[in-house]
């Protein structure tokens, strides 16, 4: 049974219907990677930006890029910022599809196509869904992922075969603009029209702490702390079925002694907020 996090059998159904008809179109043929463009998500107001993957024949698929957060990882990916599969796996914002061999698909991929009656045959052939988030494990999609994603393919098959009879389609009217879909809902029905628009502004999440805190730090005269990070390789999980992540473990060494005065755990989402906290706690 689905949890509320979980695809219903309905959503998943629609999301392999779509993902089949975007395969067997196969937009990789005339698309590159670099072809972006957005969709507005029917069900809020983020727009994911739709990057076509195969022209280069290893990869088949697409990625949906979450906001600006997810684009800034694809720029980074494409400039050749990213300099480990650490660096990769702390940038991406994503939800992909890629069609693949069965021995690449898991259970779970497995479970989910026998319980809804589908057949694939060959290589190269079977969909496979994953989520993105910085800081965290390549995942299963969540109802609201699912739902995100099958309106993308629908309207990237849309735009590719517009793409195919023009590829001006996709040339900005001014630079720095892309095109997006954007869902018009009317009369319980959904229409889809273009848009021309920036990215928006990177969102930033703030926190603070609380000064009595600060104020009652003990600090030695004329010592020396030093604060530093870094993530590990094997990711963890809280509790079973919940999604893994690489956790950020916090170091605070005397800089003369050498001695660890302190270590810190958490995931990515709360390094800042809990990596500040725990140093003004110390």
């Amino acid at each position: 049974m689905s949890t509320p996090e979980e695809p219903t059998s309905e959503e998943w159904r629609g999301l392999y219907e779509v993902a089949v008809a975007f395969r067997d179109i196969a937009p990789w043929r005339w698309m590159t990677d670099s072809d972006i463009f957005g969709v507005r998500d029917p069900d809020g107001k983020e727009i994911g930006y739709c990057c076509v993957l195969g022209m280069a024949g290893e990869v088949f698929g697409m990625v949906l890029y979450r906001g600006i957060r997810g684009l800034m990882g694809y720029w980074d990916t494409v400039q050749g910022e990213i300099q480990s599969p650490m660096d990769f796996l702390l940038s991406q914002d994503c939800m992909r599809v890629t069609f693949e061999d069965r021995s690449e698909l898991d259970r779970r991929d497995l479970a989910v196509i026998k319980r809804l009656g589908l057949k694939f045959r060959g290589r190269g052939q079977w969909p496979q869904f994953r989520s993105f988030l910085p800081g965290y494990a390549p995942w299963y999609l969540t109802g609201p992922e699912a739902r995100f994603l099958t309106a993308a393919l629908e309207q990237a098959a849309v735009v590719a075969e517009r793409f195919r009879e023009d590829p001006e389609v996709l040339s900005p009217p001014e630079e720095g603009k892309f095109l997006v879909r954007i869902p018009v809902h009317r009369k319980g029905r959904v229409y889809w029209r273009n848009r021309w628009q920036e990215p928006g502004p990177e969102e930033f999440k703030t926190f603070q702490v609380e000064f009595p805190v600060i104020e009652e730090l003990q600090v030695a005269s004329g010592k020396a702390w030093e604060i530093g990070y870094f993530f590990m390789s094997t990711p963890v999980r809280e509790e079973r079925g919940s999604r893994p992540f690489y956790p950020c473990v916090f170091l605070c060494v005397d800089r003369d002694s050498g001695f660890i005065l302190g270590v810190r755990i958490t995931e990515y989402g709360r390094m800042v907020q809990e990596g500040i906290s725990w140093f003004a706690e110390m």
